[in-house]
């Protein structure tokens, strides 16, 4: 079996949020947005859809008529990606609009010892859920570092006063992804 580095990048957010992870490369495309769950911080309460050279895959839905979106049950990773540099990208939350990269970095072998998916590095906390991607997270980072801002109370309200953007936890993220079974 081999191993898939990838680098999930949210897009149209600055400072840069990203995390590195590694997963079997038969991980299927529904396992993968459960990895982006959790290593975002995602509580997977909406819709998504993985994009690559304008095919979409999701899930099937009750609620919506997708017919255009296959089944991403079946499909592996490694049938999307499979040379390093290639990329699709993964869209959480069609109201909010996160729109993540995924590129593949490399294909590694399996190391002995590691449970896999594994995320070896990353970069700030996962925007909230519903905050309104990217031009909301702005908006409430804006207020939230203002105490003089006239939404800084109802932002450190609403977020519970404990939240800090720039706060990334290998270790906790790690503990949600031994979760997964892949």
């Amino acid at each position: 079996m081999e191993i898939l580095q990838l680098k999930i990048t949210l897009l149209g957010i600055d400072p840069e949020i990203f995390r590195i992870v590694q997963v079997p490369a038969t991980i299927t495309l529904r396992n993968l947005h459960r990895v982006v769950q959790r290593v975002m911080e995602w509580q997977d309460y909406h819709l998504y859809q993985f994009v690559k050279d304008q095919q979409s895959f999701g899930p099937k839905s009750k609620d919506f008529d997708m017919p255009e979106v296959k089944n991403d049950k079946s499909v592996a990773v490694i049938e999307l990606l499979p040379k390093p540099r290639h990329k699709m990208f993964y869209e959480y939350d069609f109201g909010d609009g996160w729109l993540h990269e995924v590129l593949l970095q490399k294909i590694l072998p399996v190391e002995e010892g590691v449970r896999y998916p594994v995320c070896i590095e990353g970069k700030h906390a996962g925007p909230p859920e519903d905050s309104g991607g990217p031009p909301g997270y702005c908006d409430l980072l804006e207020a939230l570092d203002d105490p003089e801002h006239e939404g800084h109370e109802d932002a450190r309200d609403w977020l519970g006063g404990d939240y800090d953007p720039g706060l990334f936890d290998l270790e906790v993220i790690n503990r949600r992804l031994r979760r997964i079974k892949v």
